[in-house]
């Protein structure tokens, strides 16, 4: 059994590792680094356990893989020079799957203006569902949170994709269109 750091997340109030299980499964492990937060994990815990089975859960989100993600694909962290488009701002690079780095981009692609993410990933690619609720859930939990004074583009930007995101792991999932 192996530990690892999870990336894409450097929030201190906990720790969060992936435990290689030595079978070709893994387990994400989230540890509180503060007291108050235990109680919010134990929460988390039996919310999880009170959906299990749910098919909107990102449960079966295929994250794993051996490429260099941006993580953070977005109009401003992209520079056009001499007809090429570059990618700046670097500091959520990860290693995973590839996937992951174009579908979180959809969302701001179609906010602003540009096509839907089924044109870009159909809807047939593998995991797609999974992914595309994982990054719903992903920037709706982050768009309602407090500004952060560092960056205070995060929290619209966050919301902006989250309304793209919603509606399209709602289709996928052939949930209802968010209201």
């Amino acid at each position: 059994m192996a530990w690892r750091a999870a990336s894409g997340h450097g929030a201190p109030s906990n720790r969060r590792s992936v435990v290689d299980l030595g079978n070709g499964r893994s387990a994400f492990v989230k540890i509180a680094a503060y007291d108050y937060r235990a109680g919010w994990l134990r929460d988390e815990l039996r919310i999880y356990s009170a959906l299990d089975g749910q098919p909107f859960l990102p449960r079966n989100a295929e994250i794993d893989g051996n490429s260099l993600l941006h993580y953070d694909v977005r109009s401003d962290n992209l520079c056009l020079q001499e007809g090429t488009a570059v990618l700046v701002d670097w500091n959520s690079a990860c290693v995973g799957n590839p996937v992951l780095d174009t579908a979180s981009w959809l969302p701001s692609l179609e906010a602003e203006g540009g096509p839907a993410p089924h044109v870009i990933l159909p809807d047939e690619t593998p995991g797609m569902p999974a992914i595309a609720s994982l990054l719903a859930g992903y920037f709706c939990a982050r768009a309602g949170l407090p500004a952060i004074p560092q960056a205070p583009h995060a929290r619209p930007l966050q919301l902006m994709r989250s309304k793209t995101a919603l509606p399209w792991a709602a289709r996928l999932l052939d949930l209802p269109p968010p209201a």
